[in-house]
């Protein structure tokens, strides 16, 4: 996989970035920052969630996330849940968002996603 730089909402884009070599351990990644966990998932699916798919977001003790095929719906339509934490940070949310439609965990996408309240 290849390696990409996530900045972090502290930093500025000159300053230090974070190496991670597999997203996926960002999905367990905690912050006491204070921000409404929920609605910033939210916010960041109607930016770059899925298409043909209906996602229910709701909250549970550990990041998860759930998807399979809505065969009611036709061809291509899925569902998923996103279950978020108390405590989950930006990053593990954005990771976990684009983790649903199978997108690759860009700089660029992550950029967008963690500053999805401010758009």
């Amino acid at each position: 996989m290849a390696d990409f730089r996530i900045r972090s909402r502290e930093d500025s884009a000159l300053e230090s970035h974070v190496e991670v070599r597999d997203p996926r351990v960002l999905l367990h990644e905690t912050s006491r920052e204070r921000f409404d966990r929920l609605k910033f998932a939210a916010r960041a699916l109607e930016l770059l969630g899925p298409r043909k798919t209906r996602v229910a977001i709701g909250p549970s003790r550990q990041m998860m996330v759930e998807s399979g095929a809505a065969w009611s719906r036709g061809p291509g339509a899925r569902w998923a849940a996103l279950y978020v934490p108390d405590n989950a940070s930006r990053r593990a949310i954005a990771v976990a968002v684009l983790s649903l439609g199978g997108a690759a965990v860009t700089p660029y996408a992550m950029d967008v996603l963690m500053n999805a309240d401010l758009l």
